[in-house]
């Protein structure tokens, strides 16, 4: 006969192991929908350059959610110039390059 006992430890012990495996996988994505400037209180401000965007008259850049300008600033770094696929600036006296994480996503005129 079957010991009923048994069963069902070993299906709370399944079930714990599967919990916990997907609960850790879980932890590790991250929301799409999330906005680009959101950050969870504690976490670490980066500069995030995230789209840009050149036409004949203006060039700007969109960097942790604010749209910038050649020669504006956000959180101490200054944009020098913007290129189709980065950005170049100054931070703290040393000059930093920003480049685009999706570049596949582009329209050609």
């Amino acid at each position: 006969m079957f010991d009923i006992s048994k069963i069902t430890r070993r299906g709370r012990l399944l079930t714990a192991v599967l919990l916990l495996l997907v609960s850790s996988g879980i932890s590790a994505l991250t929301d799409p929908t999330r906005p680009s400037a959101y950050r969870a209180a504690g976490e670490t401000q980066s500069l995030q350059l995230e789209s840009v965007l050149i036409s004949r008259d203006r060039k700007i850049a969109v960097i942790n959610g604010r749209i910038l300008s050649e020669g504006e600033r956000i959180d101490g770094f200054k944009v020098i110039k913007i290129a189709k696929e980065s950005v170049k600036g100054q931070l703290d006296g040393k000059k930093v390059t920003l480049e685009l994480g999706h570049t596949e996503i582009r329209r050609k005129n």
